[in-house]
């Protein structure tokens, strides 16, 4: 089970709200999502094409978009659409586990008035000062908890529990520095079996996993701050900002400028 205090320790989150022209198209096909999205639709109709597949959304529906979710959402309506969009991330996998994947789904609760209301609220007190704030995470979670139980998952293989044990360390401290030899001995493996069963299971080495991390932490420091690319270089755990531009482009295809000037952030 996980540790509700791990539940309580989101590393983003914010709130906003959303007006789409009739046949306006975001595309996040070569931009995949650096946090989760939750986002209830007000009015209008929205089409999520990915992997060969259309989910598509109208009023009262919620679309769930996971973490690196690579797609492009088609808006439509006689009035352009409206919704309002939850977008967040936590410190470590807490809510969706390795083995417990997700992808975009469309989720429908009841009491359509009474959760247009929890999203409007929450927006309104994200937007306040810290006691409204407060509340906006309340309600947050209020409707997470709602939207959770309802997703649909797709069962894949468990990590060994050696290399589960190094994933979390990384998840947890990649801004910071260790060696693959302190993995190796936390998962109390030798160096070279560590680093086999390592990219065997996650699908790359201890230190590509690690940087995955800091340059996600740094997607959405490129779009939700004013830091300069060589500030957040030093917060996500590069010592040399030239390096943090060439891992940056080498895992998302563009250097900090252009992404920072092409992401559109909203879903």
């Amino acid at each position: 089970m996980n540790n509700i205090y791990d539940l309580s320790k989101l590393s983003f989150f914010s709130v906003t709200k959303y007006t789409q022209t009739d046949g306006y198209v975001c595309d996040f096909t070569g931009i995949p999502r650096p946090h989760y999205c939750m986002g209830l639709i007000l009015d209008g109709i929205g089409d999520f094409n990915f992997d060969g597949k259309t989910v598509t959304v109208k009023k009262g529906d919620i679309i769930f978009v996971p973490i690196g979710s690579a797609y492009a959402s088609h808006w439509s309506g006689s009035d352009g659409a409206l919704y309002i969009s939850a977008h967040f991330s936590f410190e470590t996998r807490v809510l969706f586990s390795r083995d417990k994947k997700v992808k975009i789904q469309k989720v429908t609760l009841p009491d359509y008035p009474d959760l247009k209301s929890k999203f409007e609220k929450m927006l309104e007190a994200y937007n306040g000062k810290t006691p409204q704030q407060l509340a906006a995470l309340s309600i947050f979670y209020d409707i997470i908890s709602m939207v959770y139980p309802k997703l649909s998952y797709i069962k894949t293989a468990s990590l060994d529990k050696r290399i589960e044990t190094a994933v979390m360390y990384i998840e947890k401290h990649f801004t910071e520095s260790f060696t693959i030899e302190e993995l190796a001995k936390l998962s109390n493996m030798s160096i070279s079996h560590f680093h086999k069963c390592f990219k065997a299971q996650v699908g790359c080495s201890a230190i590509s996993y690690k940087h995955k991390m800091c340059i996600r932490k740094a997607q959405i420091l490129l779009t939700e701050s004013d830091l300069s690319i060589e500030e957040i270089s030093g917060v996500v755990g590069f010592n040399s900002s030239i390096y943090f531009r060439e891992t940056f482009k080498k895992m998302t295809g563009k250097s900090p400028s252009e992404y920072r000037n092409a992401f559109l952030f909203d879903i």
